[in-house]
């Protein structure tokens, strides 16, 4: 018996791990390059503050900035300050392209002024400014990382931070706008892979906030309007021109993931439909066929009927073996190409080998590394 049939899940996340980053990076890239096969696109870049440029000038900001954030001083004797440090200095940062392949830096350290802000006033004065200014990016003529992480951002503010009282943690109040803007950018048929990828990570974290805490629903409408979306986006088996069947692939596999986690069976059990004739499909991607499997195991069941239970277990089965049969060839493969190379004396590099021009984690083009693999754990993972 193989390692991997011993370990499975183990090698299962592993290997998921390394594709997710890998093709999500592709999708964008497809889409940006064959959409522009003639010239390169000429997008809106930012202009930091002059004032800015001074390094002394910088650190006396960045002081201010702290202070307010964490209640040492206040926001009204303080807020030209404030908002010049974020929209005249951090944003276009964002928006310089010498700052391409720091992007997700950037984004992250946006997030943890938010996370770090004592007080609730200060709290929501940033988030309305990001969302401001973000949306506005979005909506722009900017490169698609920079949209990317705009989106991204859009999807994590939050009302007020998840916290942590008397040992019991509270989850974090989602800002309920940035799930309105969201679905509205979704919807629009002209929305950049970049933009759309974002939006759908973000729609899927408000829909895993929206289970965890009951005081503040998403409504009605809105959840049909997300399980419409991912469900067109789910059953679109074509490959849309100006993207990579891997990337399309990944994008039905992230629908599946936000259905996976709104749970509704759909209108006549169309979404339960779906997902059992995908696991079934011997042509579909298998990636794809085993997201389609862990979702069945989230959907709401109460008053199910005409579902053949046998047929679906005999397709869960077929496909678990199918998998192990895939993996484990893989797996003795990449083994014996391990100890090749470990033969000729070019073994032991370690690490995951770079590809040039991708933008990967951390690398050039900005996307950084949240393209991780959001199957593993519906409703869990940072930023929940």
């Amino acid at each position: 018996m193989s390692n991997f049939c011993r370990f499975p899940v183990q090698r299962i996340r592993r290997c998921v791990s390394f594709v997710a980053v890998m093709t999500a990076a592709w999708i964008v890239i497809g889409s940006v390059a064959s959409a522009q096969p003639a010239a390169p696109k000429t997008y809106t870049w930012g202009n930091i503050d002059a004032k800015f440029n001074e390094y002394r000038y910088v650190t006396s900001q960045k002081l201010i900035k702290e202070q307010v954030l964490l209640g040492r001083q206040s926001l009204a004797a303080n807020q030209t300050a404030i908002d010049d440090w974020y929209r005249k200095y951090m944003i276009q940062m964002m928006l310089t392209e010498a700052n391409m392949r720091d992007l997700s830096e950037l984004r992250e350290s946006l997030m943890k002024d938010l996370a770090k802000t004592q007080n609730p006033q200060v709290h929501q004065f940033l988030v309305n400014l990001l969302y401001d200014e973000m949306t506005k990016i979005v909506q722009g003529n900017h490169h698609p990382a920079v949209e990317y992480n705009a989106m991204l951002i859009i999807g994590d503010l939050n009302q007020t931070e998840s916290r942590m009282t008397s040992g019991q943690r509270y989850p974090a109040v989602r800002h309920s706008p940035a799930l309105n803007f969201m679905l509205t950018e979704l919807k629009k048929p002209d929305i950049t892979d970049a933009s759309r990828l974002a939006g759908m990570i973000g729609v899927l974290r408000h829909v895993s906030l929206d289970r965890q805490r009951s005081d503040q629903p998403i409504d009605d409408a809105q959840k049909s309007d997300i399980l419409n979306l991912m469900a067109g986006i789910v059953s679109q088996k074509d490959v849309p021109p100006n993207r990579s069947a891997d990337g399309h692939t990944w994008l039905r596999r992230r629908a599946v993931d936000v259905l996976a986690a709104l749970g509704q069976r759909g209108q006549n059990d169309a979404v339960l439909n779906e997902l059992v004739t995908i696991v079934a499909d011997k042509e579909s991607p298998l990636s794809l066929r085993c997201s389609a499997a862990r979702a069945l195991e989230t959907l709401d069941y109460t008053d199910v009927a005409g579902v053949d239970v046998i047929k679906v277990a005999e397709d869960l089965g077929a496909l678990a073996a199918f998998a192990c049969r895939q993996e484990d060839a893989r797996y003795k493969e990449e083994k014996k190409e391990q100890e090749a190379a470990g033969a000729s004396g070019f073994g032991g590099t370690g690490g995951m080998p770079g590809m040039p021009g991708m933008p990967g984690m951390g690398g050039p083009g900005g996307y950084g590394d949240d393209y991780g693999d959001s199957g593993d754990d519906y409703g869990a993972g940072s930023g929940y």
